[in-house]
């Protein structure tokens, strides 16, 4: 959160003010208002430990009294608030205000026999959404003021002053913020990268021009094992995102690999490198399918990273289902019928046509 903190000092020797037990002030719109804005005010909501009143002011006999506002705090912010913010616009930002501090207190300057006082305030703003409120910025303001000790009235335009600060400052804030800063952003643009790449002696990358060989099987055999063969095959989902004229862009890269020093073999042959080469064309298939998903998602600048991380967590869990489904009706290739089935299969599939994998995926 960014934090401001403002400073005015000001001498007030305008009219007076009557005196009961307690002070009692408006807040006030000062006839102008932010007609451009995204934005609105929803809620304000009293955060103060002590809500009996805003602080302590003297009369022109040196009484101590408690100064209040004419309603709630809540409301009467709430109210001006929404009196000074005007939109246009049908897509406004949501905003709700914690008032974490707001305290007037004044002393007489016994040098100058003037009333030196102040009123400190404590705003943080948050966007409402979907879920929990999003914090966006915090406020610290201050306005001092000297005055006679008849010309108690003008305080009240302190008050009402820090206020109308506090909302200068949102104002100024959220226009520099609007096009730049992720939380409020109202889209999500997808940027996704699937490149070819060069394999290395620690990683194959897939590549339809590249097929799997023996010599990418590096680790030693397990000797307890009943498999023939075993590869280590998967892909990563990774990107960074930036903002771009108010939208978030998601940039998404994708890498289908095998681990050669996590795969073996025992005994070599044509026959098996094929059936680890589906494995392969498998991960690949599965990473086809969550592109297609994922470039026809609307996506809530508000949840989109908790989607994709949804959206890669199904497609995982696609994949094993997959890997096991093929190993199961193949017997780990020792059905040489439902091997060759299945080599169509995904073949078909990597082509574009996953009708027979959804069936499978389905049932």
């Amino acid at each position: 959160m960014r934090v401001l903190t403002l400073f005015f000092p000001l001498l007030l020797l305008f009219s007076s003010i009557s005196f009961g037990q307690d002070v009692v002030f408006e807040l006030n719109s000062n006839g102008e208002y932010f007609s451009t804005s995204e934005y609105q005010y929803i809620e304000v909501i009293d955060r103060r430990k002590n809500k009996s009143g805003i602080g302590v002011m003297f009369d022109s006999n040196g009484r101590k009294h408690v100064v209040k506002l004419k309603g709630s705090l809540e409301k009467e912010a709430l109210d001006l608030f929404q009196e000074k913010v005007k939109t246009t616009s049908n897509t406004f930002h949501r905003i709700q205000v914690h008032i974490m501090e707001l305290e007037l207190n004044e002393k007489l300057n016994t040098a100058t026999k003037l009333y030196e006082g102040g009123v400190h305030m404590k705003l943080s703003y948050f966007l409402i959404g979907k879920a929990d409120p999003i914090p966006l910025v915090d406020y610290t303001g201050s306005l001092n003021y000297r005055r006679t000790p008849n010309r108690g009235d003008q305080v009240r335009y302190v008050v009402n002053g820090i206020f109308h600060k506090s909302l200068e400052f949102f104002d100024s804030w959220e226009k520099a913020q609007n096009l730049g800063n992720p939380s409020l952003a109202k889209k999500v643009r997808l940027k996704i990268t699937d490149q070819l790449r060069d394999s290395t002696k620690d990683t194959v990358f897939y590549h339809p021009d590249r097929p799997l060989n023996w010599g990418d099987f590096r680790d030693s055999p397990q000797p307890s094992s009943n498999f023939n063969a075993t590869i280590f095959s998967s892909f990563s989902m990774a990107g960074t995102s930036v903002m771009d004229n108010g939208t978030i862009v998601q940039e998404l890269d994708f890498k289908v690999y095998m681990l050669p020093k996590q795969s073996w073999v025992k005994h070599a042959s044509d026959y098996g490198i094929m059936h680890e080469q589906l494995h392969f064309d498998v991960v690949r298939i599965t990473v086809d399918r969550l592109i297609h998903r994922l470039q026809s998602l609307e996506l809530d600048p508000e949840f989109f990273q908790a989607t994709l991380n949804t959206e890669y967590l199904d497609a995982m869990r696609e994949l094993s289902k997959i890997q096991e489904l093929y190993d199961g009706q193949t017997r780990h290739g020792l059905d040489k019928i439902k091997q060759a089935e299945w080599k169509v299969r995904i073949k078909k599939a990597l082509a574009g046509d996953w009708e027979e994998i959804e069936q499978y995926l389905n049932q």
